[in-house]
């Protein structure tokens, strides 16, 4: 009987190897692919130019990337504490970019085809 589960990766566990350039996006999303899982979580302060701002090309690139490899886009892993930005100035951050800040990762993660965002939270 073949098993319902699905087996995704974290880019995460690439990020070393991406932030050194020793690996490029499409290699990571290879290298998930290659072994065997099809689930994509991405980091896309650290993996996207111009975020929160996707291109056409980009997006176009992306959605090729999963179509070569067989993957799919899962998640995006959200760095989004808003605090850290103003911590260090002794200050929060006005609701209002509070709002927008959090926005920015839904309308990302609505282009990028996926359906959660993994929130992370520093202190």
């Amino acid at each position: 009987m073949k098993s319902k589960i699905k087996f995704g990766v974290s880019l995460y566990s690439y990020q070393d190897e991406f932030f050194r350039r020793s690996m490029t996006l499409e290699e990571c999303i290879q290298a998930v692919a290659d072994m065997g899982a099809d689930g994509i979580e991405i980091i896309p302060e650290e993996m996207i130019r111009n975020f929160p701002h996707l291109s056409d090309e980009f997006l176009d690139q992306w959605f090729g990337w999963m179509e070569k490899y067989g993957t799919k886009p899962v998640a995006i892993d959200a760095f989004n504490d808003e605090r850290t930005i103003y911590k260090h100035m002794g200050k929060e951050m006005p609701f209002d970019e509070v709002v927008a800040y959090h926005k920015s990762y839904i309308d990302v993660c609505h282009k990028l085809g996926c359906k959660y965002i993994r929130g992370m939270v520093t202190d």
